[in-house]
């Protein structure tokens, strides 16, 4: 898998969903501050006479005596989508034209035409086997009720189907934004950072410890605002976290443990799904996250499992989960690992790729830092 944080892939659901609408939108709104390439690829099978478009002189269906082709956008005037991008203010617009059995080696051709530090905003569904981008969208026409066989194939791994009417989108566009180095949608969900802990192992507040120059909870915070529509904090010393400008949410009663304080701020969450932290994991694997969120479909939680533990504290919770997390306090039950016994957990594996790093010592500190120093 290519690992393109810097690529925006919009996938159609369907023929005239308005994915081109959508990318010119995008690129119009982007542009004027950062240089955006716009890509399309168009497969082909292999042996079409013509393809699916049937339309004379597109110039698809000359790559049937190649693999792939890949051009560069130059014309305007004949309303193909590749001009249209171009027009919308796009530095550099590709067209890579492949054969379906051939996508593989057309991508890493693709991909070797763009520069790793240029955002991208792509047309394609296919090319979401192969590579992993910032953001997934996918786009369908309002009338239109089924997905083609390209979507369908895909649909796991979108983050955000939008619908077209034909003169706008069910999407904020204000809602996506570009970071220094990814794309950002925010949800519609709430992240929630636990701050409430004593820090007995690390013997001091961890908190405030500073990474960057900015203390731990700072740190997350800025990672989240602009994956979420909303933002808490569980502690009990409003004041204290003043400065992050969010809501500081109060156990509704003291000595609990975390249980307690994801049940208090689910409370006060407007929203249904919600993203749980610990202040102590420095790094927040948004991708892993976004995973997370697409894969709550029918269940009350989701939880990262590796190498056979779980990690509660870097979860998806439902806010169905507050009567049965309310009912297992009032038990007694202070562990959140008992709580899940009334629940439908998606115990969701990440033993391939890594649980996410808490610091939990000072020497878990003091190795972070150093690591991080050693990486500049």
């Amino acid at each position: 898998m290519i690992k393109a944080p810097r690529m925006l892939m919009i996938g159609p659901a369907d023929r005239s969903s308005g994915k081109t609408e959508l990318a010119c939108s995008l690129i119009d709104r982007f542009s004027a501050n950062r240089d955006i390439v716009a890509i399309k690829v168009t497969t082909v099978k292999k042996g079409d006479q013509m393809c699916a478009r049937s339309c004379e002189g597109c110039d698809v269906c000359t790559v049937t005596n190649t693999n792939y082709t890949i051009t560069e956008e130059v014309d305007l005037g004949r309303g193909k989508d590749t001009e249209q991008m171009l027009a919308a203010g796009a530095k550099r617009v590709l067209w890579m034209r492949v054969l379906r059995e051939h996508i593989d080696e057309g991508a890493r051709a693709l991909m070797a035409h763009v520069d790793e530090d240029t955002f991208v905003i792509c047309e394609s569904n296919s090319l979401r086997f192969l590579v992993d981008p910032g953001l997934f969208l996918m786009v369908r026409h309002k009338r239109k009720r089924r997905f083609k066989e390209s979507a369908d194939a895909v649909r796991a791994h979108v983050d955000r189907v939008i619908t077209y009417d034909g003169s706008g989108f069910d999407l904020d566009l204000e809602d996506i934004s570009l970071l220094a180095d990814e794309w950002a949608l925010q949800t519609d969900a709430a992240a929630i950072v636990l701050a409430g802990g004593m820090s007995r192992r690390m013997k001091t507040d961890k908190s405030m410890l500073l990474i960057d120059g900015a203390p731990m909870i700072e740190h997350i915070h800025r990672q989240l605002r602009s994956h979420f529509k909303q933002t808490l904090v569980s502690a009990n010393d409003a004041a204290k976290y003043a400065f992050l400008e969010t809501t500081v949410v109060h156990d509704h009663e003291s000595d609990q443990g975390p249980l307690m304080g994801i049940t208090s701020a689910l409370a006060e969450s407007r929203h249904e799904l919600n993203f749980v932290t610990a202040c102590d994991m420095p790094n927040v694997d948004i991708p892993l996250v976004r995973r997370m969120l697409r894969e709550a479909e029918g269940y009350d939680a989701v939880v990262p499992i590796a190498n056979g533990e779980i990690e509660p504290l870097f979860a998806i919770y439902r806010r169905s989960v507050i009567e049965p997390f309310q009912q297992a306090l009032a038990d007694g039950t202070r562990k959140i690992r008992t709580a899940y016994d009334q629940l439908r957990v998606n115990y969701l594996d990440v033993t391939e790729s890594g649980a996410p790093i808490n610091l939990n010592t000072r020497e878990d500190y003091d190795g972070f830092i150093s690591q991080a120093t050693t990486i500049k």
